[in-house]
């Protein structure tokens, strides 16, 4: 019965299913933005979403079963932001209060736990956040001199964005995320 339900689990077929019910939950999730929506398919969307949370809670469990020993699965990170997810979906009154109600959102990421792929990625990523650390700082430094240079060079022609080395740093931030740059440019020409 155990290699039957780790076949299963390990089946593509069961993969694309489970990730075919996170889609369709957001898709669910995303049409109850709609007061509209929710005025006519309200009770359907909440009975179908009540349905794939049970959905959700069975394939738990039969990844749960198919883990060999049973207490590795808790020792799985992926397994335990899922059981987390799924989980709060179990909370009392979560439905009725919008706080809880959005831990719903989250399960759109147990995309991530159903394709290998995806957790590879999230794993690098994680693994270079720290060297994120020394790309801030070398950007500040850049904004620190630039900003200093702007303050020198353009403090008597535009004293509002350039006159002291604070604004002079905010006018370079707005000008590189593209935020207001129009404006600025305006002014200093």
């Amino acid at each position: 019965m155990v290699a039957t339900i780790k076949r299963v689990v390990e089946w593509k077929g069961f993969r694309a299913t489970v990730m075919g019910l996170i889609l369709l939950n957001s898709v669910m999730i995303g049409a109850e933005t709609y007061p509209s929506v929710m005025r006519s398919l309200g009770g359907i969307l909440h009975a179908a979403d009540r349905a794939i949370l049970y959905l959700f809670t069975l394939e738990l469990l039969l990844r749960f079963i198919a883990t060999s020993p049973r207490r590795a699965f808790f020792f799985n990170g992926w397994n335990l932001f899922d059981l987390i997810v799924v989980g709060a979906g179990f909370v009392p009154g979560g439905e009725y209060l919008s706080v809880l109600r959005l831990l719903r959102i989250i399960r759109i990421l147990r995309a991530v736990t159903v394709m290998p792929q995806l957790q590879k990625m999230v794993i690098a990523l994680l693994r270079s956040l720290p060297a994120l650390g020394h790309v801030i700082f070398l950007l500040c430094l850049l904004f620190f001199a630039y900003g200093a240079a702007g303050t020198y060079l353009f403090r008597e022609a535009s004293p509002q964005y350039f006159g002291t080395l604070h604004q002079s740093v905010l006018t370079l931030f707005c000008v590189v995320t593209l935020e207001g740059w129009v404006q600025i440019i305006d002014v200093v020409i």
